[in-house]
């Protein structure tokens, strides 16, 4: 397999220079992952929702206790994506350590950390090169559920020996506000599949760069596209015109994803395209959560009357049925990681 790589230069007269080079690439078949923001638990499931959790759970022979139809289903659906960020996230935390070594750092933020992939990945794969003592590793996010989930996997890890973990501290920051956080006081930051979802991007780079030393180093990801994106776009006319406003080439192109960091003024910007997959058990449970669960869809269809819903669901299985005949099977994606220097 190969990724695509972007490289942008500035010669001394200030011509831009970008060049595509083809690097090959194996994916590492792990389980660990994470969808920034992925679930939120702010909205009453609706009877065809609890309906779809019942069917789940009796599928996989759990049981929900009363009153935790949302709960199931949020876990259900984190554990049906489990494999669609981790090659990204390995993409982005080896292209910033070639820009500057972790075995270099003196401290490493992970911005909208999700549940942890991105500071999971970078510890599984560089936790032996890093300096001793081990830097701190700082994990925030603006979701209370995403940072509990990120100590929950440092309390397993620890628990199972690992000793990198002990460095991870968890704060709750918005990134694009990192009010607290001192300036120039990480070497290295990340931010894995948060940039482009945020209302501010530009805000947040520049919160980003304030609080990284200079020389200091970023690395981001954000979808280019993908399947599930495409069903998105698909549900209505309404929805499609919302989705594309907030789903723009700014940040679904390789190129809009290398002018945003110019833009926020970082340099030796390097930038890949990673494939990737969603893999799925019932084109039904799977619409579902597409449509009621993702944040971009759930501002569009948590009006909706839930016959509106109901008719969605099923034009949007249907397609998802000519993308992908078999269940269980995957959709496919790609990614677009990127580097740059403060």
């Amino acid at each position: 397999m190969t990724v695509n790589c972007h490289v942008t230069r500035r010669h001394a007269s200030g011509r831009k220079h970008v060049c595509l080079r083809r690097l090959p690439y194996k994916l590492n078949d792990c389980a660990a992952f994470q969808v920034p923001y992925l679930i939120q638990h702010t909205l009453k499931p609706t009877k065809h929702q609890e309906d779809i959790v019942q069917k789940m759970t009796t599928n996989t022979g759990h049981v929900a206790p009363p009153g935790s139809a949302w709960d199931q289903m949020a876990l259900h659906m984190e554990r049906m994506t489990q494999t669609v960020s981790v090659a990204p996230a390995n993409e982005l935390v080896i292209k910033l350590n070639s820009l500057l070594s972790f075995g270099q750092s003196s401290a490493i933020l992970d911005t909208g950390c999700g549940g942890g992939l991105v500071t999971s990945r970078l510890l599984a794969i560089y936790g032996p090169n890093l300096p001793t003592p081990t830097p701190r590793i700082l994990a925030c996010d603006f979701s209370d559920g995403m940072i509990q989930q990120v100590q929950k996997r440092g309390q397993k890890e620890t628990a199972n020996g690992n000793p990198f973990w002990s460095a991870v501290e968890t704060e709750k920051h918005d990134a694009q506000d990192l009010h607290g956080i001192q300036d120039g006081s990480f070497s290295h930051a990340m931010g894995g599949l948060v940039f482009f979802m945020l209302p501010d991007p530009q805000k947040a780079l520049s919160e980003t760069k304030r609080v990284l030393k200079e020389g200091g180093v970023i690395g981001l990801s954000s979808w280019k596209t993908s399947q599930w994106i495409d069903l998105m776009y698909g549900v209505s006319k309404e929805s499609d015109d919302a989705m594309k406003a907030t789903l723009t080439t700014s940040w679904s192109s390789t190129e809009g994803v290398v002018n945003q960091l110019e833009v926020a003024g970082f340099r030796d910007i390097q930038a890949v395209e990673v494939d990737t997959s969603m893999p799925y058990d019932s084109h039904e449970e799977f619409c579902n959560f597409l449509l009621t669960q993702l944040p971009h869809m759930k501002k569009i269809t948590s009006t909706w009357p839930e016959e509106k819903l109901r008719r969605a669901e099923q034009d949007t299985v249907a397609r998802m049925k000519m993308m992908s005949p078999k269940a269980p099977g995957n959709l496919s994606g790609t990614a677009v990681v990127a580097v740059g220097r403060k």
